[in-house]
């Protein structure tokens, strides 16, 4: 619970031309396969409740690696995006791989190879004919199949869950005496030293940090998550 990873599987049509996106959840350090589900699409509301439920299963991890895709980042300061809000609200940390880089998140690829062709060849009729095929992979996959990375024993003899339990109750981010603090407007800026600056609407009414780290350089971060730097002679938030 170190790190778990996070993807959506390459979308397909069942048989009955519904189109199943297929969302897994992964603990990179035993393997063990935490979640497949087939979504309709990458979806904030959907994928957050898949979430959820593997929250309230498992606990919390101390951070989720992801590609920079919908739901899981956004085009906005700091990457951020509905879903990693959420999760930094939770304490866990929004791991991002570069641009073009699957191999950072190498093992989890492999599973999705793997995922792949023991569940889509053929596909099933329907959604829900096709999810019994991820569940009973899970399954197998966990309990029954050897990891050469495991000394050849299954995830399942690794995995435990996190003692960080899942609370619905977020608590606003709070900041050391070296932070100036600015509360996100509705409009989604911050005004600092007699200038609007554009954060994000994601943050409306959340409080901001900011850290002088050069002369006319603020670092600008929501809770432990860098957003970028603020530049005074710019007047505007940099990566």
């Amino acid at each position: 619970n170190a790190v778990w990873s996070a993807d959506y599987k390459g979308q397909f049509h069942t048989r009955d031309e519904r189109v199943c996106y297929p969302l897994t959840i992964s603990d990179n350090y035993s393997r063990y396969l935490l979640e497949c589900e087939g979504l309709i699409g990458p979806r904030y509301k959907e994928t957050r409740a898949v979430f959820q439920k593997v929250f309230s299963e498992y606990g919390l991890p101390e951070a989720i690696r992801v590609d920079n895709g919908t739901p899981f980042s956004g085009k906005c300061p700091g990457g951020l995006s509905r879903l990693s809000v959420w999760w930094i609200q939770l304490g866990i940390i929004p791991e991002r791989i570069d641009k073009g880089c699957p191999q950072q998140n190498g093992r989890h690829e492999r599973m999705h190879r793997t995922l792949k062709e023991e569940t889509l060849y053929p596909v099933s009729r329907d959604m829900q004919d096709q999810q019994k095929r991820f569940d009973l992979f899970r399954v197998d996959y966990n309990d029954n199949r050897p990891h050469e990375a495991l000394g050849q024993d299954v995830p399942n003899a690794y995995y435990r869950k996190s003692t960080k339990p899942y609370r619905k109750k977020l608590k606003k981010p709070e900041y050391d005496r070296g932070y100036t603090v600015r509360h996100v407007r509705h409009s989604g800026e911050i005004s600092f030293k007699g200038t609007m600056y554009s954060v994000t609407r994601l943050l409306t009414g959340q409080p901001v940090g900011l850290q002088e780290v050069a002369d006319g350089k603020w670092k600008l971060s929501y809770s432990f998550h860098p957003i970028g730097i603020l530049d005074l002679r710019k007047k505007r938030i940099i990566k």
